[in-house]
């Protein structure tokens, strides 16, 4: 059960990380080198009205941006039991949670900007229909971010793994009695088993009590 969530939180986290970063390039690729009419049939109105360095600085904020959150998702874990159970397990919860609350107000400016670059682009002519496809590669980068976000701080919780480690510990105590009872009931009557539990019973059945 561990593994299997394991390995399906990380194959959304990559599912995740795919969205965000083609969202970004495609908002990138947009603020570079889309382009529209200025009134006649020449596609020229970027160049008529839009500032020279706007491409420039969408290329500034989207990097700093991608360097925000890899910071954030990159912080340490601080929801296992020591930081909630220690001094200096709390001490340290409390000083990557400040942190990590700075690089969230951050990351929220830089999506601001973003959104009043794409204003831009639509006061200098971009027509509506561009601007909203523009709208939706970001609404699909924040959801990204966001699922990321989830995935990154809030794990299973603690109550619910202490429960799963005590019972993959406690079962073979509880269970091994009866397997090695089945794997010795098998051995007198000359019948092959397969069961991988009833084999590790009987292999050490020395810890049972003698079978009669």
């Amino acid at each position: 059960m561990s593994l299997n969530g394991a390995f399906a939180r990380r194959e959304k986290g990559l599912e995740e990380l795919a969205k965000l970063k083609t969202n970004i390039l495609s908002i990138y690729f947009a603020h570079r080198f889309w382009d529209w009419t200025d009134g006649s049939d020449v596609t020229k109105g970027r160049q008529a009205r839009l500032r020279p360095k706007h491409a420039d600085d969408a290329r500034r904020v989207l990097l700093r941006l991608m360097r925000l959150i890899r910071l954030q998702l990159e912080a340490p874990i601080v929801s296992r039991a020591r930081h909630h159970l220690t001094k200096s397990g709390r001490s340290h919860q409390e000083r990557v949670l400040s942190r990590v609350h700075e690089v969230k107000t951050a990351i929220a400016t830089h999506l601001q900007l973003i959104q009043l670059l794409c204003e831009e682009m639509k006061f200098a002519g971009l027509p509506g229909n561009e601007a909203s496809r523009m709208r939706n590669n970001f609404s699909s980068m924040v959801q990204a971010y966001e699922s990321l976000t989830m995935l990154k701080h809030y794990r299973t919780p603690l109550g619910l793994r202490v429960f799963a480690r005590g019972y993959i510990a406690v079962t073979p105590i509880m269970f091994g009695p009866y397997y090695a009872a089945i794997a010795e009931v098998l051995t007198l009557l000359n019948t092959s088993f397969s069961s991988p539990m009833a084999k590790f019973a009987l292999q050490f059945r020395w810890m049972q009590p003698e079978f009669k």
